[in-house]
C-alpha cells in the first residue's frame, strides 16, 4: 500500500510539473496537438488542422517520419478514405511530444487529429461512418440526442479525455 501511494504521489507530482509548463518541450503539450511530417527529401511541415489531401502541401506518399503531439490518424486516400477504400487508418504513434519513423504509415494521402480542439484532458469523442475510423466524421463535446448528418450511421468511435460518455444506438 505504501508503494502505491508514492507512486500515486510522484505521478501528480510529475503531471502538476507537465501541466505548469516546466519540463522541456512540454510547454504547449498539454493544450495543443501538432502533427510535425518530414520526407527523406528534407521537406517538413507542421499540421494543426485535418488534411484532406496532403498533395496539397506537397507532402502525399512522401511522409518517412513525424513528430507528434495527440492521436493522428494517417489514410492511404484522399479524404479519409471516404470515397476510395484504403488500408483504413493507420497511427504512427500518440502521446506528448513523441517522434517516431512512419514504418507502414508512409503511403498516407489525407491526416486527420481525434481529439478535442481545446485541451489534450478535454473531454471529446469522434464518430466515424465506417469502421477503423474511416468516412464522415461527428465530433463533439457535449450530449446530442442525434447525429446532425441523419444519414451517417457510426461504425466506429474515439473517445479522449478524462471524462465518461454513454452511447446509445
Amino acid at each position: 500500500m505504501k508503494m502505491f501511494t508514492g507512486l500515486s504521489l510522484a505521478f501528480v507530482a510529475v503531471l502538476s510539473l507537465v501541466s505548469e509548463g516546466n519540463c522541456d518541450g512540454t510547454e504547449n503539450a498539454t493544450n495543443s496537438h501538432y502533427f510535425h511530417a518530414y520526407t527523406d527529401a528534407g521537406d517538413d511541415y507542421k499540421f494543426t488542422t485535418n488534411v484532406p489531401d496532403l498533395s496539397v502541401y506537397n507532402m502525399d506518399n512522401r511522409i518517412t517520419r513525424a513528430c507528434q503531439t495527440g492521436l493522428w490518424l494517417l489514410y492511404s486516400n484522399t479524404d479519409y478514405d471516404y470515397y476510395e477504400p484504403g488500408f483504413g487508418t493507420c497511427e504512427p504513434a500518440t502521446g506528448i511530444d513523441i517522434c517516431a519513423d512512419m514504418g507502414g504509415c508512409m503511403r498516407a494521402s489525407s491526416l486527420r487529429y481525434a481529439g478535442s480542439p481545446y485541451g489534450l484532458n478535454e473531454p471529446y469523442y469522434n464518430l466515424y461512418s465506417s469502421g477503423a475510423f474511416v468516412g464522415l466524421e461527428f465530433a463533439g463535446n457535449h450530449t446530442t440526442p442525434t447525429v446532425d448528418n441523419p444519414n451517417m450511421k457510426a461504425y466506429s468511435v474515439i473517445i479522449s479525455g478524462t471524462d465518461s460518455w454513454t452511447l446509445f444506438e
